[in-house]
């Protein structure tokens, strides 16, 4: 059962809320995004919001431009699509290229109750990765925000200044993707139905290890795929690499 606070626990109206959201999305080579389940899943949170008539504004970060600003990184095409999907429910979204700073300040000003911006890659921040409490006050400053949602499932296990320095600033509710996942994963942990499979994957194994300890009793059988299959094959003699 989900023991945190969500935002069905909000006052919402006229409010303006810093919601953090998982957009770190793959792109094809053709520099398309691939794969856009994390703008989609994000959805449900931010039409509630919305729908309660709060300013909302979305922050999140993509790939690793170690506290630099990289143009290769920049939100831009994920804001077309979420622009895209969100005019579908009749939500006007808007996009700052900045973090933080005046440009961020003239945008939320700018911005109507019951709309939607997007900041610039977090990242680009070097504050961000370091969790600096002084970076997440000039997020809070810049923004107004009033209250924090975090809704990006993906990195709630970081210690990064949206993930955890923001907290001790705002009050902090969960949105509807975090309270989903953690049910689901606590479904898991306690009484899984049976036959129980997992599939994991992705680049990491140091950030599976806790999750595979936790499931590897009581899963029937476990499949490893995506960028983390490989160490397990080379642990097991495999020559991993590109063919020729």
């Amino acid at each position: 059962m989900f023991n945190k606070q969500t935002v069905r626990d909000l006052e919402v109206g006229n409010k303006i809320i810093l919601e953090r959201v998982d957009y770190n999305v793959p792109f094809a080579v053709d520099g398309e995004i691939s794969d856009d389940y994390r703008i989609i899943a994000s959805l449900p949170t931010i039409e509630y919001l919305v729908g309660k008539g709060a300013k909302v504004i979305l922050c999140a970060h993509l790939g690793r431009p170690e506290g630099e600003v990289d143009p290769k990184f920049s939100l831009e095409p994920v804001f077309v699509r979420l622009q895209a999907l969100l005019k579908e429910k009749n939500i006007p979204c808007s996009f700052v290229d900045a973090v933080v700073g005046e440009k961020v300040q003239a945008a939320v000003n700018d911005l109507e109750f019951g709309q939607v911006l997007l900041l610039q890659n977090l990242r680009f921040e070097a504050g961000e990765e370091k969790n600096s409490k002084e970076f997440a006050e000039d997020l809070v400053r810049d923004t107004g925000a009033e209250i924090f949602v975090q809704d990006g499932f993906g990195v709630c296990h970081r210690k990064s200044a949206t993930t955890e320095a923001v907290t001790h600033i705002l009050p902090a509710y969960a949105g509807f993707l975090v309270e989903k996942e953690v049910t689901g994963l606590l479904e898991i942990v306690g009484e899984p139905k049976e036959p129980f499979i997992a599939i994991l994957g992705g680049a990491k194994v140091s950030d599976k290890v806790p999750i595979l300890k936790k499931i590897i009793n009581k899963a029937d059988k476990i499949f490893i795929g995506g960028a983390m299959a490989n160490a397990f094959l080379k642990f097991n003699g495999y020559e991993i690499g590109l063919s020729k």
